[in-house]
């Protein structure tokens, strides 16, 4: 449903600017046609207000769903209604919102839960208006500037046919060639610090490198422009000026691209490429807004923007042990690094801080990680009771597979079958579990904890598998490790079981036996 809100909201936002641009870009054209005698002056007005009709419900829709104000489910129904008429996009867009508008008691939970997600907190460089504030700026920018652009290329005689489709397919590959020469520019920072890519998303595809694998996924949502780029870095020496370098190559490279989009529309007049002028406009538009909006610190949709990232790097306080911490478990995966030996005291520094959120959650794993591989169950225990208490403020938006460690912890650490059970529940009922390798540890764990040997056995033999293929990396020995501690409960379950049958079978003679051979009980 998370998901299904995020598409939702982002088309009714997308929709809204899409309007105002065509009131402000055709309104030459159609004034034109209507003093033509083509069209009457009441067709003109009517179609005018059509558009602003929408591009009001349609906005209205966005921003009460984004803030979670009460009239959002309101807001939320007139938008989908208006939207079915439109046949294709606007059809499902439609469909889609009224599909939220019937569970939108569970749209507001997941909503409460995303504002108390963005709060801004002490030090992170954001301050609670902003992001409202720079979303306004956008919306005028993208309107002014495609207004603009549109009134320049009439005067110097450049083709403004094309009609919608082809107007809307621009608009998306704008969008995504921005989107990945922005996300490029932070894989090239990377790259010159000395960091490894994990990730690499532009759209709705996204590469990622788990477990040793490359994999390529699509998510709908990615449609409307999102992006990312994960690097780890391969040795934790200074580690903010690396960090900070490759958080300022995005906006570096958005600006990159909007001088040399802009140069190209300048020139385009006269020139072979005068036909695509409209489409380096669009790219010139977005790169702008890119370029400049990332460098200020936001934190839209729980995620922190460039600039607040380099603001936070930069401030010599907690927010530096946050980077640092996650910049530490990161670096496991590349390097002989092992959880055991993370710096002890800037994880709990940085948790002691971020208690909120799910990096304040993963702050907590980490501990718990840290503290399990190094031998000291206590402290593993009080760092997994933490997490488990930030899980309700996140819960709608943990991904499954996050849900392994709970219930690793709870059937192995605590040997609480109750509790493994209720959190293997919990991660079968989200129902998007890539079933890799935590998958099938968690679900050897669970089942060794209730007694299901049999199909304990089945998960471990899929983990074996699977760990067998993992790099020699400091994260991946400690799965090694796990799984190996999980066969050996099996193997111990087995000897016991075998044990009792025996005593059963042969009765008392028997029992009397194996008193009196211990060697005969240990084989």
């Amino acid at each position: 449903m998370a998901t299904l809100l995020r598409i939702v909201r982002a088309a009714f936002g997308i929709e809204a600017i899409t309007a105002l641009v065509t009131i402000a870009a055709f309104w030459g054209p159609f004034t034109r046609i209507a003093r033509n005698g083509h069209w009457s002056m009441l067709m003109l007005v009517g179609l005018v207000l059509l558009f602003l009709g929408l591009a009001f419900t349609a906005g209205m829709a966005w921003w009460a769903l984004r803030s979670g104000r009460a009239a959002a489910k309101w807001w939320l129904l007139a938008a989908s209604i208006l939207n079915l008429p439109l046949l294709g996009l606007g059809t499902l867009v439609g469909v889609s919102g009224l599909v939220l508008f019937r569970r939108y008691d569970r749209i507001a939970q997941i909503t409460a839960q995303q504002l108390s997600a963005a709060q801004s907190l002490p030090g992170d460089g954001t301050f609670k208006y902003g992001g409202a504030i720079t979303q306004t700026v956008q919306l005028v920018w993208m309107v002014g500037a495609t207004t603009w652009f549109w009134n320049w290329a009439g005067k110097h005689g450049l083709d403004q046919s094309g009609g919608w489709l082809v107007y809307l397919v621009q608009v998306e590959g704008a969008m995504l060639l921005n989107t990945i020469l922005h996300e490029s520019g932070h894989v090239l920072g990377g790259w010159a610090s000395g960091m490894k890519v994990r990730t690499f998303a532009f759209g709705p595809v996204r590469f990622s490198k788990r477990k040793g694998v490359w994999r390529v996924e699509f998510q709908a949502a990615g449609l409307w422009g999102s992006g990312a780029a994960g690097l780890v870095a391969t040795e934790l020496r200074d580690i903010r000026r690396k960090r900070i370098v490759t958080m300022l190559a995005g906006p570096v490279a958005s600006l990159v691209t909007a001088i040399a989009a802009t140069t190209v529309v300048f020139m385009a007049p006269g020139r072979p490429w005068g036909i695509g002028w409209q489409f380096f406009a669009l790219l010139s538009t977005f790169a702008w807004a890119s370029a400049i909006v990332n460098m200020i610190p936001l934190q839209p949709e729980n995620e922190y923007s460039d600039g607040a990232q380099i603001y936070q790097l930069m401030s010599d306080g907690p927010w530096a042990d946050v980077h640092t911490a996650f910049s530490m478990v990161a670096s496991s995966l590349v390097t002989p690094l092992r959880p055991r030996q993370f710096d002890t005291w800037t994880l709990t520094r940085a948790a002691r801080f971020l208690k909120h959120g799910e990096r304040g959650l993963l702050l907590q794993l980490f501990l718990y990680m840290h503290h399990k591989d190094a031998g000291r169950p206590e402290q593993a225990q009080r760092a997994l009771d933490e997490a488990e208490k930030l899980y309700p403020s996140v819960a709608a938006r943990l991904h499954a597979d996050l849900h392994a460690d709970f219930v690793f912890g709870n059937a192995l650490l605590r040997r609480d079958a109750r509790a493994a059970a209720e959190w293997w529940k919990r991660l079968e009922s989200r129902g998007n579990s890539r079933k890799e390798l935590d998958y099938w540890k968690a679900k050897a764990a669970f089942h060794w904890i209730e007694g299901s040997m049999a199909e304990a056995r089945d998960a471990w033999a899929q983990a074996s598998t699977l760990v067998q293929k993992l790099p020699a990396v400091g994260a991946y020995i400690r799965d090694r490790e796990e799984v190996a501690e999980i066969g050996r409960l099996l193997h111990e379950s087995a000897s016991s079981n075998d044990l009792t049958a025996l005593k059963e079978a042969t009765g008392q003679q028997g029992a009397r036996l194996l008193r009196t051979n211990p060697a005969l009980a240990e084989s």
